[in-house]
């Protein structure tokens, strides 16, 4: 997950070079414009196999400078976001349900990212087959003890 945070990041740096990107909350001194990433979500689904779907939300919340024109701002940074350059992260995972919205001060974006792969096998030593003989009590022509020599095999 934190890979797919630092290509968010990367690829919203290089289509809004002059503007800030937080990816933790802030305290004070925020710079605007600015994006902060507020939420992650994930669900994990189990395919066929060691395959795995994971189900990423993610959302993103934009303030603009403080101007008279922050409504005309927000909108470009929504026109953007629909263009073609928003339609995969980084050329590498493809952005499904993207959502936005804006009131008078704050603009909200949101989508999801879907990653299949498959999960890392756990190192698991099968046990090997056991050597040696065994003894058998003879007690006569039991059935029993005869099925048993025959299943493993005493000579």
């Amino acid at each position: 997950m934190d890979n797919v945070k630092s290509l968010l990041i990367a690829q919203l740096r290089e289509r809004f070079s002059e503007t800030e990107v937080y990816d933790e909350p802030v305290q004070q001194g925020l710079s605007l414009p600015c994006f902060i990433i507020n939420a992650k979500k994930a669900t994990h689904t189990r395919l066929v196999g060691d395959q795995m779907l994971t189900h990423l939300f993610l959302f993103l919340t934009y303030y603009p400078r403080q101007s008279e024109d922050m409504r005309a701002e927000m909108e470009g940074v929504m026109a953007e976001f629909y263009s073609g350059a928003w339609k995969y992260l980084q050329g590498k995972h493809h952005i499904h349900n993207l959502d936005m919205e804006h009131n008078d001060e704050v603009l909200t974006i949101s989508f999801t990212i879907d990653i299949h792969h498959v999960m890392a096998k756990s190192d698991t030593t099968k046990m090997d087959a056991l050597a040696g003989t065994v003894a058998v009590k003879a007690e006569g022509d039991s059935p029993q003890i005869k099925n048993l020599e025959r299943k493993l095999k005493v000579k």
